[in-house]
C-alpha cells in the first residue's frame, strides 16, 4: 500500500549535482598553509615595491668653494703657462664631473650645488671630490690618456 505521507522521489537538481561533484574537502591545516604562501607573496611584493620607491640621498658639493681652491692655486703658481691652466682645468672638470656621475649612478644619490640647497640634511661630496681632484692633479692622470679612475676610487 502507498503511503500518502511519503513524499514521491524526486531528481535531484543540476545544481546539487555540480556542488556534490566539484566539492573539495580542505583541512583547517591545509587552507592555513594556502594563507600562509598567499600572506608571503603580499608581503614580498610589498618590500619590493617599498625597495624600488625608495627616496634617493641628497648631496651636495661646495662648487663656489672648490672652483675658488683650485683657482687660486693654479693662479698662484708662476711656473704654470696658460697651456698647463688650461690642462689643470680640464683634469679638474673632468674628475668633478666623472665622480658625481659616478655617485649619481652607482650610489642612488642626487647631487646639486650646495648654493642651490636651502634646507634640509644632505650629504656633503666636497672633501671627497676635493682629495679624488688633487690625486687626479698629482697623477696627471687625464694628461697621460688616463681616465682618473684611481682618483675617483680614492673618493668612494
Amino acid at each position: 500500500m502507498a503511503d500518502f505521507h511519503d513524499s514521491p522521489v524526486v531528481p535531484p537538481r543540476l545544481a546539487d549535482r555540480a556542488k556534490a561533484r566539484f566539492r573539495l574537502k580542505v583541512s583547517l591545516g591545509e587552507a592555513g598553509v594556502c594563507l600562509l604562501v598567499v600572506n608571503l607573496f603580499v608581503m614580498a611584493g610589498l618590500f619590493w615595491k617599498i625597495e624600488v620607491n625608495k627616496p634617493p640621498v641628497i648631496a651636495t658639493v661646495s662648487v663656489t668653494q672648490l672652483s675658488r681652491i683650485y683657482g687660486q692655486q693654479f693662479a698662484a703658481d708662476p711656473s704654470n703657462t696658460p697651456e698647463m691652466i688650461q690642462l689643470k682645468t680640464r683634469i679638474f672638470l673632468a674628475t668633478t664631473e666623472k665622480l658625481l656621475a659616478q655617485s649619481a649612478k652607482q650610489k642612488g644619490m642626487v647631487v646639486f650645488a650646495r648654493e642651490c640647497v636651502l634646507t634640509g640634511d644632505s650629504l656633503d661630496l666636497t672633501p671627497q671630490v676635493s682629495g679624488a681632484v688633487d690625486q687626479a692633479l698629482k697623477s696627471g692622470a687625464l694628461s697621460m690618456g688616463g681616465t682618473g679612475n684611481a682618483a675617483l676610487n680614492l673618493a668612494q
